[in-house]
């Protein structure tokens, strides 16, 4: 396919190996850390005030199916600049406007040259996953200013409703990251778009008992850093190990991530 080897070509001025011919699809989680003086306004009060870490949390999908390409080149998914489109490799964020957008890997614009790129491999399936953010971006859910609230104060004080009967629930980047793989691990159950707890429940987060007063009781509850520590204390984990830098996880061979996982 001609867009495939304009790809290769891409790579190999970059110094990325073409994959292997026949490399499955794959799906990572983001963690994204940015210099703070990068960050907006807002980006930097909440994460003083949340204790620094990880600040953001998306997917990258590797040498997604013509049918996955297709569908991230949908204009109302892919972010203004339409850099997702006919790429095999993308990433899933909450961008600018606020709303979960698919874009290249590579967009300088959004990612910049000084971040820090942590990539977890995913144990469910890349197709359902990537269907589910596909939907949700369809839906186009804010993540509001104020949802960041709940994450202020650990998450135990929870500010709206648990469940919501229509839409999608509110919540960060961290959250509708959440909502997404619980959807692929439920074999794309949408409860997980208006369900907090059946996305708790799906993932083996802990969830709120008496030796555990201080958990989340909701997904706004999560900062990116909490999330990810969050799904990595899970009894069985939906997160593998890490791998650092964009690159590093493109050029992944089989054999190699089923080592990591």
């Amino acid at each position: 396919m001609k867009i495939v080897s304009v790809l290769n070509s891409i790579r190999a001025r970059r110094g990325i190996a073409p994959p292997p011919s026949g490399m499955p699809m794959r799906c990572y989680l983001l963690s994204a850390t940015w210099p703070v003086d990068t960050l907006t306004n807002l980006g930097k009060l909440s994460w003083v005030l949340t204790g620094g870490g990880s600040c953001h949390l998306g997917v990258l999908f590797c040498e997604c199916s013509d049918e996955c390409i297709s569908r991230h080149s949908e204009a109302r998914v892919s972010e203004p600049n339409r850099s997702s489109v006919g790429q095999q490799d993308v990433s899933w964020d909450v961008h600018w406007d606020q709303t979960p957008k698919f874009q290249s890997w590579d967009n300088v614009k959004y990612f910049g040259t000084r971040g820090a790129y942590v990539l977890y491999p995913l144990r469910v399936d890349p197709a359902l996953l990537h269907r589910a953010c596909y939907e949700l971006s369809v839906q186009s859910p804010k993540s509001e200013w104020y949802n960041r609230f709940d994450a202020l104060f650990g998450g135990v004080i929870p500010m709206h409703s648990g469940i919501v009967q229509h839409g999608v629930g509110p919540g960060s980047c961290a959250g509708v990251t959440l909502r997404a793989i619980a959807q692929a691990k439920a074999h794309g159950n949408s409860r997980a778009q208006r369900d907090d707890f059946f996305v708790q429940r799906e993932l083996g987060m802990q969830r709120p008992t008496l030796s555990h007063p201080f958990e989340p009781r909701r997904l706004t509850g999560y900062t990116p850093r909490g999330a990810l520590e969050a799904l990595q204390a899970a009894p069985r984990p939906v997160v593998g190990g890490p791998i650092y830098g964009f690159e590093a996880a493109i050029r992944e061979t089989q054999p190699q991530l089923s080592f990591r996982i």
